[in-house]
Parts: structure tokens; C-alpha cells; sequence
């Protein structure tokens, strides 16, 4: 296995987030790469959103820590019960385990953290649950399965999200390590009030037209990381719009 110091504790400090790629900040560059910069400059000063929230609070249920990440977030009440928010989240961990082969896929090895490269560029991957030998699981707490707009048309929920791409990377760097090419599953379960399940698995031909992407932009993107290559701003996302400004005399012809 490629040596690292990457712990769950230091996994996304700073320093460790400029060393290595990981799929979330490669996604982060696709969508603007001015803005990623910023976040990885400056940090990701927004609060937490909800759904990030609930989806650690998911993963705490697994991990063993649950009631340490209760103390830490405000996700029980005065009066001790969870808020509504938080109660879609117990709803979704019992509906796991009520399902046999949904919670075996979900007990794996927790949170295994690999190292490797891309195009000889540093990436970093950190595993929800590892079947050895069979299977690496990506847990997803979701709204729902449907297709999602993504501005242009519809498109499946897995690749609005980038899923994926993540699906490559973990393939590509676990195989590095271990010599074991393994399925990515997306184990999936939906905030309804009744939540569903299910399971999805990456053809080889979907996790090949993702790392085609990855493999034509990463050399791209690491230049602008490391200051070679000035950032491209999207204009349209939210730290863009909060960077624009108004020139004198140059306004918009109607």
C-alpha cells in the first residue's frame, strides 16, 4: 500500500487538501475553479448545509460515534428528541437495517483511507464501507432518485452529483494499493417520510467515460492549483456573484 500520515482526523486538514486530489475537490474545479481556489485558500467559510449534516450523521451511525457527534451538532432538542431534520436520519439508518444484504453492504471496514496517483498527480480517497474482495460502498443520503436538472436538461441524480467520477477515482486508487480492481456501489437510501433503498452499481463503460474526463483535466486543473495557470471563473455560481461589480459606463445593452 502506498505509505501516507492521512488519518479520519486530518483527512481534509488544509495542508492535506493542497497535497493530495480528492474526488470532491476535483468536482469543485469542474463546476468553477476560481471559486475552488478560494475554498482552498481560504476555507470553506459557509456553514455546513444541512444535507452535509445529515449525511455525517448518517455515517456516525456506522462508525460507532453517534452520540459524540449528538454532543457536537445541534441535533437534539431541549426536550431530548431529535429534530425533524435529524429524525429523517434515524428513519433512514433503520430502513437499512432492516434490509439484510443493505446493511452488510454497509458494515464493511469503515472510512479505509488509500493514496495514489492520477497522471502522476497525488489523490486521496477514504472509503464508507470496504468489502474486501467484493465491493467498495459509497453510503448516499438522498432526496430521491429522480433526475434532476442540471440547467440544460434532465439528467440521472449519479451524474449531477459527480458519482461518477468518484466512482473512478476510488476504483483506480484502491486497485493502485491493493492490485484488486473491485465494483463501486452507490448504497443509497431517500429523506422520505417512508425512505427507499437501493443499490447501484458502475458499468465499466460509465466508470471509463468518467476517467476520460478525469484523466483530460486533472493536469489542467493541478496547474491552476499550484499557481501556473490563473483560475477560469464560471460567472454564474455563487461566488462569482458575489465577486461582481458594476464598471461606470459599461452596462448591459437591452
Amino acid at each position: 500500500m502506498t505509505p501516507h500520515n492521512l488519518t479520519r482526523e486530518n483527512y481534509f486538514d488544509p495542508e492535506n487538501q493542497i497535497k493530495y486530489w480528492g474526488s470532491s475537490q476535483f468536482k469543485d474545479f469542474m463546476k468553477c475553479e476560481t471559486a475552488a481556489m478560494d475554498k482552498l485558500k481560504n476555507g470553506d467559510n459557509s456553514e455546513p448545509g444541512k444535507a452535509l449534516i445529515q449525511g455525517q450523521y448518517l455515517d456516525s451511525y456506522f462508525e460507532g460515534n453517534r452520540n459524540e457527534f449528538e454532543k457536537t451538532h445541534k441535533i437534539i432538542n431541549t426536550k431530548g428528541n431529535r429534530y425533524a431534520d435529524f429524525e429523517v436520519v434515524q428513519r433512514a439508518f433503520d430502513r437499512i437495517m432492516e434490509d439484510e444484504e443493505m446493511a452488510r453492504l454497509c458494515l464493511g471496514m469503515q472510512q479505509q483511507i488509500y493514496t495514489g496517483q492520477i497522471e502522476g498527480i497525488d489523490f486521496k480517497i477514504m472509503i464508507d464501507s470496504l468489502l474486501p474482495g467484493e465491493a467498495i460502498v459509497d453510503r448516499k443520503l438522498l432526496k430521491d432518485f429522480k433526475d434532476i436538472w442540471d440547467g440544460e436538461e434532465f439528467v440521472p441524480f449519479w451524474k449531477y452529483w459527480g458519482y461518477d467520477i468518484q466512482a473512478y477515482i476510488y476504483q483506480t486508487i484502491y486497485e493502485q494499493n491493493t492490485g484488486d480492481k473491485l465494483p463501486f456501489l452507490l448504497a443509497c437510501v431517500t429523506k422520505e417520510t417512508v425512505p427507499s433503498i437501493e443499490v447501484f452499481q458502475f458499468s465499466d463503460e460509465t466508470i471509463q467515460k468518467a476517467g476520460e474526463q478525469v484523466r483530460k483535466l486533472i493536469q489542467g486543473f493541478d496547474d491552476v492549483k499550484i499557481g501556473l495557470v490563473e483560475p477560469y471563473a464560471c460567472g454564474v455560481c455563487d461566488y462569482c456573484k458575489s465577486k461582481y461589480k458594476i464598471e461606470q459606463g459599461r452596462y448591459r445593452e437591452i
